[in-house]
């Protein structure tokens, strides 16, 4: 029911003055925060903030965490809820895995920059801070493992493996007897480097071709002055032209090889003096010559 219907309408502007006046008593009447409350959360709030800017993470969430609180002017804890998101996001973080055989029992102690850490469990990012650090991690019957590495502000999730390989077999076991290495045939040669300056392939190809060249030289040279002494007691001075023509040829091959034969000489000899110095060299066809009274034998020898 309306008050209009009940009162008057001057009772009715009574009552509206009387609660106006019973809210101002009520808030006049609400607790406040004190003033030390609030000059510490203005402290707080100042320090968060050079602390934040001079990059010093944990006091600087130290101070923001007290400056955050509930009992803090609401300006101020606004700043300073914005700041631990900020803080959050400078912080680096690390996932370290810890991978071991399976028959490692033992539990893996684990050490950043000299302190314990503990991995989560199921694997977790851990906030550390920028720079650089040592992990140290230990397990029975293996050797130490430490891993030295760097951070960087707002780096996150930063792998770290730790590995331990099986442990190393008992020494005091005695190991089986390596199988014997076989010993190469008789009827074959042990093959060892030749040290040393070792003379080369061409060296031997042209001294053969020098002989062969004064082989055929001497046996042509033999052939002509034979003929030219049987024409000269036959018929000089006055001999046919079939006559001198094959003595004059078989001359001319003979100083034609005999020429050939120097110039392959000396190119054997160039060879033989140029030779580098080598750890081994590999088996060469090598050829020889044999001149006898009837014939001119020419084979090649493979050497070692």
């Amino acid at each position: 029911m309306s008050c209009v219907s009940r009162l008057s309408s001057v009772a009715c502007l009574l009552g509206l003055l009387e609660g106006v006046a019973f809210g101002q008593s009520a808030i006049e009447n609400a607790p406040e925060a004190s003033t030390s409350t609030v000059e510490h959360c203005v402290q707080s709030h100042e320090r968060a903030h050079v602390d934040r800017v001079a990059e010093r993470w944990l006091t600087a969430r130290e101070a923001t965490l007290e400056c955050a609180a509930a009992s803090c002017p609401l300006s101020i804890r606004a700043d300073c809820r914005a700041w631990l998101t900020d803080i959050s996001n400078a912080l680096p973080t690390l996932l370290v895995m810890v991978e071991k055989d399976a028959n490692a029992r033992d539990p893996v102690a684990l050490e950043l920059d000299g302190q314990p850490l503990q991995v989560p469990e199921p694997l977790g990012p851990i906030e550390v801070l920028p720079g650089t650090h040592v992990l140290r991690a230990t397990l029975s019957g293996h050797p130490v493992s430490e891993q030295r590495f760097e951070t960087r502000v707002g780096e996150k999730n930063q792998l770290i493996r730790v590995r331990f390989e099986p442990a190393p077999k008992d020494p005091s076991v005695a190991a089986p007897n390596p199988q014997p290495a076989l010993a190469p045939p008789r009827n074959q040669p042990e093959s060892r480097p030749r040290g040393g300056r070792p003379v080369r392939a061409e060296t031997y190809w042209l001294s053969g071709g020098a002989l062969l060249a004064f082989g055929v030289s001497g046996a042509l040279l033999g052939s002509a002055l034979s003929s030219l002494s049987a024409a000269r007691d036959s018929c000089a001075p006055a001999c046919r032209p079939s006559v001198e023509k094959p003595i004059k040829t078989r001359l001319l091959l003979a100083d034609a090889f005999g020429g050939s034969g120097v110039v392959l000489l000396g190119f054997a000899a160039y060879t033989y003096f140029a030779r580098p110095s080598l750890a081994a060299t590999p088996a060469a066809y090598l050829p020889e010559v044999s001149l006898s009274a009837t014939r001119l034998e020419f084979s090649f020898s493979r050497r070692f």
